[in-house]
């Protein structure tokens, strides 16, 4: 699970490694995130489910099959990302509501 991590952050943070990694199936096959996904630690399937969803969306090559023939993993993996990137619409459109009733009452005042 540290290991997931570690390499989550690197690839977030340190732009040589996010250049230079180029995941593809039989690499993520080898680092084996569906036994992460399937695991009863919530701390370490929400690791693997994390870097799953950074593979998918910054890796156009990498697809949900990619990670497992196991196709509940690969239900698990498009539930949680479908989720991450609804839960970031709503915070946005929260954002946006909030922006915008500061813009009327900034409006109104002048």
């Amino acid at each position: 699970m540290k290991a997931i991590k570690v390499l989550t952050t690197f690839l977030r943070f340190d732009q040589s490694v996010f250049t230079t990694f180029k995941p593809n199936k039989p690499l993520l096959r080898k680092m084996n995130l569906s036994d992460h996904v399937m695991s009863s630690n919530p701390n370490e399937v929400e690791s693997a489910l994390e870097l799953s969803a950074f593979f998918l969306r910054y890796h156009r090559a990498v697809d949900y099959g990619d990670f497992s023939d196991n196709a509940y993993v690969v239900q698990r993996i498009r539930r949680f990302v479908d989720y991450k990137y609804w839960a970031e619409i709503e915070k946005l459109d929260g954002k946006h509501e909030t922006l915008d009733g500061s813009f009327h009452q900034f409006k109104a005042a002048t």
